[in-house]
């Protein structure tokens, strides 16, 4: 079972839970920022990488690389017999 938590906090909390399964703390909040549409995957992942450093001072090559560890994992979804979301409504929330 492949877990897809709404950021870390929950993620960690999951993983001191009984809740069986690997558990993915997903950090990408798509709803901030800019979301080319024409872009390569590498590009795309440049650029969201870029919009985060500036926007909440975070290290650029390690926000690619750890984008690049959340992408792969979430590709792999079809290894797990399930995948289960775990998010809030806060989607929904506008972002400056």
């Amino acid at each position: 079972m492949l877990n897809i938590h709404n950021g870390d906090s929950a993620a960690d909390t999951a993983k001191k839970s009984d809740i069986p399964g690997e558990h993915l703390a997903w950090r990408e909040a798509l709803v901030c920022g800019p979301t080319p549409g024409d872009l390569s995957q590498d590009e795309f992942r440049q650029a969201r990488a870029q919009h985060l450093a500036d926007a909440y001072g975070a290290n650029l090559q390690k926000t690619v690389q750890e984008l690049r560890a959340q992408e792969e994992t979430l590709a792999g979804f079809s290894d797990h017999e399930e995948v289960v979301l775990w998010f809030e409504p806060d989607c929904l929330v506008r972002c400056n």
